[in-house]
């Protein structure tokens, strides 16, 4: 098996439903399928919208990787 490259979250966050675990293996919401990108040409990245476990949304901006079973593991924050 080998190792992922984390991507920005704007590309894996695509559709809902998706469970997404920080650093510590922490669960902290799933995604809504909703994403943004400035495209001003700064090159920042993009954000995901994700919902908490209470049914609160947040916005988040990171890297992260896609873990087959489990879902968005975050790689920085």
């Amino acid at each position: 098996m080998s190792l992922q490259k984390s991507r920005d979250i704007y590309y894996l966050a695509t559709k809902p439903g998706i469970k997404v675990y920080d650093l510590n293996n922490n669960f902290i919401g799933t995604t809504t399928g909703y994403t943004s990108m400035a495209h001003d040409g700064g090159g920042n990245g993009g954000s995901a919208c994700l919902e908490t476990p209470d049914g609160s949304p947040f916005w988040i901006k990171s890297m992260a990787v896609f873990i087959h079973g489990m879902g968005l593991k975050l790689t920085n924050f």
